[in-house]
């Protein structure tokens, strides 16, 4: 297959254009972006592990699920990363999108679930209707892939 380059009369094949962006992805610069990827994402995973492991040690109710939630953020951050090495298809993004957003929900379950919100009349109606949600989001995330 042959794609004509805008402007001239040169033609490309897919050959051509894999040689080319093998080019770009051993430069200096691609190299250094890669190595600031791996070293911010893991820095990151180390950071929420360590805070995770913080809320282990509490004695407050809200510690394992809090713990849970840190944790399944490392995870996202740790795929987010392997996905920026990957061939960057359009499944996996999706998939990672609807797990940060489920975790963002189990933010807000935590949050109205564990602290006490005595002024708070629907918390026992939204907290029963979050079981709901918790399934959808887990098939979203489960036939995203």
């Amino acid at each position: 297959m042959t794609e004509e380059i805008e402007g001239g009369d040169l033609a490309y094949t897919d050959e051509a254009w894999a040689e080319e962006m093998e080019k770009v992805e051993t430069s200096p610069a691609a190299i250094a972006k890669k190595v600031f990827i791996l070293a911010k994402s893991g820095f990151v995973v180390y950071q929420t592990v360590k805070a995770a492991i913080a809320w282990r040690r509490s004695k407050k109710p809200m510690g394992v699920p809090a713990q849970v939630c840190l944790l399944f953020s490392a995870l996202i951050v740790s795929l987010v990363c392997a996905y920026k090495f990957t061939s960057k298809e359009i499944k996996p993004l999706v998939t990672l999108q609807a797990m940060s957003h489920y975790l963002c929900f189990c933010i807000l379950h935590v949050l109205l679930g564990y602290v006490e919100c005595r002024n708070f009349e629907m918390r026992d109606k939204l907290l029963r209707c979050f079981y709901a949600f918790h399934l959808m989001y887990c098939g979203l995330i489960v036939f995203s892939w």
